[in-house]
């Protein structure tokens, strides 16, 4: 899956310095919640379709709150 610019998209989040192998992940941020989208790769679809589990990671020691969905709105 890779982040991609959505309609709403209002800032772009980077990885630390030196961390290399984080890109950029578009973001729309709307009073205090923070949406990116996500598009599957055809190879993603079919480990979907397969019924391979989808992993959400989140870096540090707590866990935020955070929501999975399928949708292309922010609301």
């Amino acid at each position: 899956m890779y982040p991609i610019v959505h309609s709403s998209s209002n800032r772009v989040y980077r990885g630390p310095e030196g961390a290399d192998n984080i890109g950029k992940m578009p973001a729309t941020v709307v009073e205090d919640a923070i949406y990116s989208f996500w598009q599957p790769s055809e190879q993603d679809i079919a480990n979907i379709l397969a019924g391979v589990p989808v992993r959400l990671g989140v870096l540090g020691k707590t866990h935020p709150i955070v929501s999975l969905e399928v949708t292309n709105s922010v609301e």
